[in-house]
């Protein structure tokens, strides 16, 4: 292993290869609507959600759709100007504000912003503990009181992830990506999160799943929170 921090052009490579499964899905992850059971109202408009690593931007549609004023934020430009250029073609169908932006550095939103944020599968991809140190900062400082934010990740008995070879622990590094992840358990993300969200629901999903071009007995770890 080289390095663990992926680039924007090993990202903009996947989703041309199409070999992970959110490069490749449109649907939006079963994760997004669970989340919103826990904002208890069915009337979002007015309500602002933030999709980190948002990628093609599946999620954000349909939380626009849903009536958020729905705000995306990945760091490969190509995806940005995607996503830009369907909101487009779709206006009567919620509002859509992409923004290219890196999760470990300074988020370009102001405090207290957001009512509802979802990360699928972007966090495991801060392999460092001190790129998920910035992360969960900015996530705070831009999330309302009472917010929800639903996650999910990888877990350590993944089929594919889980496999992999391990560097300081619970870091792996994706042999056809070149981009690194960390694993984690229920108590591992408990620990990194406990101390400004509290848990609303958990749930450990297990799936055969491909990975690649191959199938693998996927588990995902899902969370919903609510910030303190």
């Amino acid at each position: 292993m080289t390095s663990l921090k992926s680039t924007p052009r090993q990202w903009q490579q996947e989703y041309a290869r199409k070999g992970i499964p959110s490069s490749y899905k449109t649907r939006p992850s079963s994760l997004v609507p669970l989340g919103l059971k826990a904002l208890k109202t069915r009337d979002y408009r007015g309500l602002r959600s933030l999709d980190l690593g948002c990628g093609r931007g599946r999620n954000s549609f349909y939380l626009a759709s849903k009536g958020f004023e729905a705000h995306a934020v990945d760091f490969v430009p190509e995806l940005i100007q995607e996503i830009k250029a369907h909101a487009k073609k779709r206006k009567r169908k919620g509002k859509i504000v992409a923004r290219v932006g890196d999760v470990t550095r300074k988020w370009p939103y102001p405090d207290g912003f957001f009512d509802y944020a979802v990360d699928i599968y972007c966090y495991k991809h801060q392999a460092k503990a001190s790129a998920r140190r910035k992360y969960r900062t900015e996530l705070c400082r831009v999330l309302k009181p009472g917010a929800v934010y639903a996650l999910s990740l990888a877990s350590k008995e993944d089929g594919f992830y889980g496999r992999l070879p391990r560097k300081h622990g619970n870091q792996v590094m994706d042999p056809f990506t070149g981009v690194g992840s960390a694993l984690f358990s229920r108590a591992d993300v408990l620990r990194e999160f406990d101390k400004t969200f509290k848990l609303e629901k958990f749930a450990k999903r297990r799936k055969r799943g491909r990975m690649h071009g191959k199938t693998y007995a996927r588990e995902t770890l899902v969370f919903v929170f609510r910030k303190k």
